[in-house]
């Protein structure tokens, strides 16, 4: 009896807090079946938030400029954080954990300053800008983003890290 006590109690606090940011920001999604399931999850809820405006018909307005483009910013520092997380959770060592945060961070520049600038020459290069995307232009981003997935995965965080960067550029 005293042992389901603690236990109870030790869930309340989350399933409190859970619960409070469910009121404070409407559109996060809590999963409360369990006690101990109750978590919240603030990652990937852009397409919602387009959904919404469009029914609204805010999509064009200063509000839904601004609405989308904080949005963007909470899925992609909400992605980052969650992939790091759990590269973090993963690692056997403190070494191994260090070296796969550096190696996202290298990985990140390297497509902001890199690939970002490819990308743009072979946009011009092929005339996408103008008639849009050719089919030589779309598999090679196609090829650049499993790429990109595939290396996340190796080093040992989650693919959608890779998926986000390669997006992001």
């Amino acid at each position: 009896m005293l042992a389901c006590q603690l236990s109870c109690r030790s869930w309340a606090w989350p399933c409190h807090l859970a619960s409070g940011l469910r009121c404070l920001f409407p559109y996060i999604t809590t999963s409360s079946t369990h006690p101990s399931s109750s978590r919240i999850s603030c990652y990937i809820r852009f397409p919602v938030l387009c959904r919404i405006l469009t029914e609204l018909k805010l999509l064009d307005t200063a509000v839904g400029i601004v609405v989308l483009s904080a949005g963007v910013g909470n899925d992609v520092v909400g992605s980052t954080l969650l992939a790091l997380s759990v590269a973090l959770v993963n690692a056997g060592s403190s070494l191994t954990a260090l070296w796969a945060l550096l190696t996202c961070v290298v990985f990140t520049m390297f497509l902001l300053f890199v690939v970002k600038r490819v990308t743009l020459w072979l946009v011009r290069a092929t005339g996408s800008t103008d008639n849009g995307p050719t089919m030589f232009y779309m598999t090679v981003v196609m090829i650049l983003l499993w790429a990109c997935v595939f290396f996340t995965d190796i080093v040992g965080v989650n693919a959608n890290f890779g998926e986000l960067c390669y997006f992001v550029i």
